[in-house]
């Protein structure tokens, strides 16, 4: 809990007014891209586990979706592989 003044207090993301018990949200927000999300996740598929590695949005068309190739690093092949995804948007 971090005082403000005498008065108000930061409680987990609310800030509170203690002598009149008021409370408005604060902006704090973190904003992340899709492919930020997806550097750093597992990757699987019959033939394929790795991490991926890198994304970029891909011209590739999916009903209701967006499409990213990305480069996996699998520990068992001597070369990274590259694969098309759909992220589904919209929801």
């Amino acid at each position: 809990m971090e005082l403000l003044t005498s008065n108000m207090k930061i409680v987990g993301g609310l800030e509170y007014n203690i002598g009149y018990n008021e409370r408005k949200w604060l902006t704090m927000a973190n904003l992340y891209t899709i492919q930020d999300l997806l550097i750093g996740k597992t990757y699987r598929s019959n033939s394929l586990t790795g991490e991926i590695i890198s994304a970029e949005k891909s011209n590739v068309w999916y009903e209701n979706a967006e499409a990213y190739l990305v480069e996996i690093y699998s520990a068992h092949t001597l070369k990274n592989k590259y694969r098309t995804i759909a992220v589904k948007v919209g929801e």
